[in-house]
């Protein structure tokens, strides 16, 4: 294990620049990891809130499209033929709302 340990320090060493010090590169090469972590956290933490926010938007405007569906063809279906008219207009907005929403 020691033997590890001077081989690694003899490459630091080697491939460090002449103006710093084995402390300046190790801090560098901390604070490079620890930043590059700290946004991949930030980054995937607000990748999936967003994927989850959009999965259950999509899934409550889909339940809401369904029951808004629901209600109108049993209107539909105990009302005259006059509301048919109505009912296809209302049918088009639904269908242009969905697609806004990529639903």
């Amino acid at each position: 294990m020691p033997l590890i340990i001077i081989l690694l320090m003899n490459i630091l060493c080697e491939y460090s620049l002449c103006n710093y010090s084995l402390q300046t590169l190790f801090a560098n090469i901390l604070c490079k990891y620890s930043l590059q972590t700290l946004f991949a956290n930030i980054l995937c933490k607000y990748s999936l809130q967003t994927l989850f926010a959009n999965i259950l938007c999509k899934y409550s405007l889909q339940k809401t499209k369904s029951a808004l569906s629901t209600s109108l063809m049993a209107v539909y279906r105990s009302s005259s033929r006059n509301f048919s008219l109505h009912f296809q207009e209302f049918d088009v907005e639904i269908e242009f709302f969905s697609r806004h929403l990529m639903i």
